[in-house]
């Protein structure tokens, strides 16, 4: 079992060594209880579910069964696949680099669900990125950069023919103590923030000092996904990309989105 926090300490724990295996050596079986998987979501942000099997719409069952399901502009459920039309960039066979979903949508998906119906032979690799853990880096080593990006409000933007989503928030968000609650990373959608000169080259240089820490090796664990794996994870902790794979490949995932306050309920009452 991953190790779990202690009853009196903090709600949130960094991911440990060599957490990829772990993280894939607790899987928990979808027909079993599931506990397990929730209090790892809810502890560290990100946790797998196995003998999903391959059905369309495995997805929204599993998401309803541990929360509810929330519906966007996406539907219900979406399709992960390299389509001939994309309106998203996950829907080709392109490498994404570590973000966040929906930042432009209030309130935010929480948790984001991806079921592999069909991986690719090769490539596609998930990877996942700890935000928390980044932004205390960051905070440690470049305190200027993390009050920048803590204070500094950008608008995040959807348009299309049918929907146009806005948010204005900071890309870090702490709560009254100082705690990081949120973390929200997606520059296809963000808006270059309205600042003086001065003050936007001191915006860039600190999202830049923030993306090297996302995209370095630190805080990341990699997965290739397997017919029939879940895996969940927190979107305003934990950071998502893939490598990129042929388009010969027929890669398959269906998604979803629930909030995380179910996930949570149910750890709390693990521990109760």
């Amino acid at each position: 079992m991953i190790p779990a926090p202690s009853p009196h300490g903090d709600r949130y724990l960094g991911w440990p060594a060599d957490f990829s295996s772990q993280v894939r050596a607790h899987s928990t079986d979808r027909s079993g209880d599931l506990a397990e998987f929730n209090r790892q979501l809810a502890t560290y942000g990100i946790a797998l579910l196995h003998d999903c099997g391959d059905a369309e719409g495995t997805v929204v069952e599993i998401g309803n069964t541990i929360g509810f399901v929330r519906r966007t502009n996406y539907g219900t459920l979406f399709d992960v696949r390299a389509e001939p039309d994309p309106i998203n960039l996950a829907y080709t066979p392109v490498g994404l680099g570590a973000h966040t979903d929906n930042p432009y949508r209030e309130p935010c998906p929480t948790v984001q669900l991806l079921h592999c119906l069909r991986a690719a032979r090769e490539g596609g690799a998930s990877r996942f990125v700890d935000g928390f853990a980044a932004a205390e880096r960051l905070r440690t080593e470049a305190p200027d950069d993390f009050r920048i990006l803590t204070t500094t409000d950008v608008m995040f933007r959807f348009h299309a023919d049918d929907v146009d989503l806005r948010a204005i928030r900071p890309m870090i968000e702490v709560d009254r103590s100082g705690r990081v609650r949120a973390v929200r990373v997606n520059n296809r959608s963000m808006e270059a923030p309205r600042l003086s000169p001065s003050a936007s080259a001191r915006f860039y240089a600190a999202y830049r000092s923030f993306v090297d820490m996302l995209e370095g090796p630190d805080f990341a664990l990699e997965i290739t996904l397997q017919s029939g794996e879940l895996v969940a994870f927190d979107n305003q902790r934990v950071l998502h990309g893939r490598s990129a794979f042929p388009t010969t490949e027929s890669r398959h995932l269906q998604g979803c989105y629930i909030d995380i306050d179910a996930v949570r309920s149910a750890a709390l009452l693990v521990g109760a």
